[in-house]
């Protein structure tokens, strides 16, 4: 069985609720301003899930992100199982209706990345899709099924099949890719380049920020620049949600399989690792 390394001491690193407070603080009364506006409205969008999330949210810390190498994504990417199966991208794009929009533009009170990261760190290493999948429809469906249920007035055996249980996996499938794409190019700035580049879900979920260098901050996209700023359902750019800061988009191709995980070649990377150095991001102190 493949096993994850752990990393130098040097490389190792962790980010927790005051890493993400700080980052607000940074931004002084505007940061205040966003994350109350922030914390309103997913109050008064989930009211019955809201308390238990935020909850979750403050006692949450990144560490084993931290301890993965490039061949723990490796494994990841040949054992996960295909997220998004046969289905094709038109099943995202159905509107359901006044105040239910699309599932491609659906937002849960639980950021997507969250639960990713919180099975990363409950198991010590990349989750595989098939594992997610399980977890979220047997364990832990009040994280984004009940929510989702709710939002799209789901009728009782929804998940059974038809056509909003496609749109669900869909949401959720690219979300799962995203992720390990994004853990592959934090990773690699790391342990191949150096960088001191440092993450938290909500910077990431709700700052549009995927990677967080001292006063510089990284908006990453790997694949279809369709999806430049980011995720499905993100309205506002990386720079504008953080005036202040020194914002480099990165724009990384990929190679286009259906059916395997798109991933940025090691050259982006190294040219994205150049453009952050000159942006004045800071190196891992040794």
């Amino acid at each position: 069985m493949y096993r994850p390394t752990r990393p130098p001491r040097s490389m190792a690193a962790q980010t927790d609720w005051g890493f993400f407070l700080d980052f607000i603080g940074r931004k002084g009364k505007l940061g205040q301003a966003q994350l109350t506006r922030w914390e309103n409205k997913r109050a008064r969008m989930y009211p019955r899930h809201w308390p238990t999330m935020r909850s979750e949210f403050e006692s949450f810390t990144h560490r084993h992100l931290y301890h993965l190498t490039a061949m723990d994504i490796q494994a990841a990417a040949v054992r996960t199982e295909h997220s998004l199966g046969n289905l094709q991208d038109t099943v995202g794009e159905k509107d359901w209706g006044p105040g239910k929009g699309t599932t491609e533009d659906w937002s849960p009170p639980c950021p997507f990345f969250f639960i990713w990261h919180s099975l990363l760190e409950r198991d010590g290493r990349i989750p595989l899709w098939q594992e997610a999948w399980r977890y979220l429809l047997r364990e832990r469906l009040d994280l984004v099924a009940h929510p989702f249920a709710q939002h799209f007035g789901a009728r009782e055996g929804w998940l059974e099949g038809g056509e909003l249980r496609d749109g669900f996996q869909w949401r959720l499938g690219k979300s799962y890719y995203s992720f390990l794409r994004e853990t592959e190019v934090l990773v690699k700035l790391r342990r191949l380049h150096g960088l001191d580049v440092l993450y938290h879900f909500l910077i990431d979920a709700e700052w549009a920020a995927d990677a967080v260098g001292g006063q510089v901050l990284a908006a990453i996209n790997v694949g279809n620049p369709k999806y430049s700023e980011g995720k499905a359902g993100r309205k506002r750019s990386c720079a504008e949600l953080n005036p202040g800061f020194e914002v480099v988009k990165l724009q990384l191709k990929a190679e286009n399989t259906f059916g395997k995980v798109w991933r940025a070649s090691d050259e982006g990377i190294a040219m994205a690792a150049d453009r952050l150095k000159k942006a004045g991001c800071p190196t891992i102190p040794q």
